[in-house]
């Protein structure tokens, strides 16, 4: 305990913590997706670590391998871009976060991430359509 007093005093918890603190838009969109179907699990990334802004899984399938899993990197009311955000550098360790997922069998390990930008309906709109079970 003492050393984690002695971390937030030194203001690491907080640095940590703020990484992952939600701007009022991504709040939407993780509450908008949470609501959709139970099915579709939301992971917040660490914002420090382009590795976009959340991961997301549709859980429908008990087979890991047979899960799709989104990297969302948001961009206010933007279109919506498959593949990434160009010239964004968002999105450049996103195999990071996706694995950490496939260590823990939430994803297979051959399981390709399916990278997406742009404005909440447009995420939203593309995540449900694709998803192996239509909300």
């Amino acid at each position: 305990m003492a050393q984690v007093l002695s971390r937030a005093v030194r203001g690491e918890v907080r640095q940590r913590v703020a990484a992952f603190r939600l701007h009022p838009r991504e709040l939407q969109f993780a509450q908008a997706v949470l609501t959709l179907h139970t099915r579709l699990w939301l992971w917040r990334t660490n914002q420090r670590a382009f590795s976009g802004d959340f991961l997301l899984v549709d859980m429908s399938s008990p087979n890991p391998q047979r899960r799709p899993v989104w990297v969302v990197d948001l961009k206010l009311y933007a279109p919506l871009r498959r593949g990434g955000g160009g010239a964004s550098n968002q999105l450049v360790n996103h195999p990071l976060a996706v694995r950490a997922l496939q260590r823990v069998g939430v994803v297979g390990p051959q399981t390709a991430p399916q990278l997406l930008t742009g404005g909440n309906e447009a995420v939203l709109a593309e995540i449900v359509g694709r998803s192996s079970t239509r909300v």
